[in-house]
C-alpha cells in the first residue's frame, strides 16, 4: 500500500470522525404533550361549596347561603377544599365566612356533633319542640333544617247577626239562633329557623324523652326561638292551634276567617293560571 493510499484513508478516518463529534444527537426531549399530561394528573375536578353571601358566626345555612360547584383544585389542596357531604343545609357556622369563599366541613358544626346545640342556644336563645301528627304530617316535606318558617295561629270566633250589625263572641258561649263559627288564621311569628326534624326510631314512637309529649307523633319539629318567642308560644297554645307553614310573604292570612281566605287565595291562583 503506498503513502496516497495511506494518506487518503487517513482524510476519511478523520472526516468520519469529524462528522460523528460535530453531529452527535442531543439528548432526546420528552414530547410537549406528556408535559402536559404531567400538568393534567396534578389537577383534579372536585366538588365544592361556594359562599353566595356573607355568613355569620352561629347562623343556620340554608339553599341560598351557599352554592356547589365543580371546581379544578391542585392535586395536593383538593383534600382541603372538598366538599364531603350531600349537603351543609342546617350546619351552623362556626365563625363570619364571606362571600365567595370556600365552604368547609371543619368550618361548621354539623347536627350530630355534641356542640351544635349547645351553640345554637347560646345567648338565651331556647329550643321549642314542635310535635307532628299524622294529620299534619305533611308539613314535613315543605320544611328543612337551616330554614325560616312562619307561625300561624288557627282559631275559632262564633258570632250572631242582629239588625244592628254582627254581635261577636270570643268566650264560647253558644248562641241559638242565627249562630255562626268562623275559622280564623293569623300570621303570629316570622323568621323562625329550623333547627332539627326528629324522627321516631325503627320500632318506636316518639315520646317524651324523646323530644316531645305527644305519643301520636310522626315526627318533631325543633325550632330556634328567642325568650319572648318563647313564652309567646305557650300563652298561643291555648288560644288555639299552632301550625307550621313555609315563611310567608304578603298580607293573605292578615287575620281574615277562612271564608274570606279561601276566595282571595283562589282569586289569586286563577289569576297565576291566566284566568279572570
Amino acid at each position: 500500500m503506498n503513502s496516497k493510499v495511506l494518506f487518503t484513508l487517513s482524510l476519511v478516518v478523520i472526516f468520519i470522525g469529524a462528522y460523528g463529534i460535530l453531529h452527535k444527537p442531543s439528548e432526546k426531549k420528552p414530547p410537549v404533550t406528556l408535559q402536559q399530561n404531567k400538568t393534567a394528573d396534578s389537577e383534579k375536578i372536585v366538588k365544592v361549596a361556594v359562599a353566595t353571601k356573607n355568613i355569620n358566626p352561629f347562623h343556620i345555612l340554608g339553599g341560598g347561603d351557599y352554592e356547589i360547584r365543580m371546581e379544578k383544585m391542585p392535586s395536593d389542596m383538593e383534600n382541603k377544599y372538598v366538599m364531603k357531604e350531600l349537603s351543609f343545609n342546617g350546619f351552623l357556622a362556626k365563625n363570619k365566612i364571606q362571600t365567595g369563599e370556600f365552604i368547609t366541613g371543619e368550618r361548621l358544626y354539623s347536627p350530630g356533633d355534641p356542640e351544635f346545640f349547645r351553640q345554637n342556644f347560646r345567648g338565651g336563645n331556647l329550643p321549642y319542640y314542635y310535635p307532628v301528627d299524622k294529620k299534619n304530617e305533611y308539613i314535613l316535606s315543605a320544611i328543612s333544617p337551616g330554614e325560616n318558617i312562619s307561625v300561624l295561629l288557627k282559631y275559632k270566633k262564633s258570632s250572631r247577626k242582629v239588625s244592628s250589625g254582627i254581635i261577636s263572641s270570643e268566650t264560647g258561649v253558644r248562641f241559638k239562633n242565627n249562630e255562626r263559627m268562623d275559622i280564623f288564621i293569623k300570621p303570629v311569628m316570622n323568621q323562625i329557623p329550623v333547627i332539627a326534624v326528629n324522627y321516631p326510631k325503627k320500632g318506636q314512637t316518639l315520646t317524651s324523652s324523646e323530644l316531645t309529649s305527644n305519643e301520636d307523633s310522626v315526627a318533631t319539629v325543633v325550632l330556634r326561638l328567642t325568650p319572648e318567642q318563647f313564652v309567646k308560644m305557650n300563652l298561643l297554645k291555648e288560644a288555639g292551634d299552632i301550625l307550621l307553614s313555609p315563611e310567608i310573604s304578603g298580607d293573605i292570612f292578615s287575620g281574615n276567617s277562612l271564608d274570606m281566605i279561601l276566595p282571595e287565595w283562589d282569586k289569586q291562583i286563577r289569576e297565576l293560571r291566566g284566568h279572570k
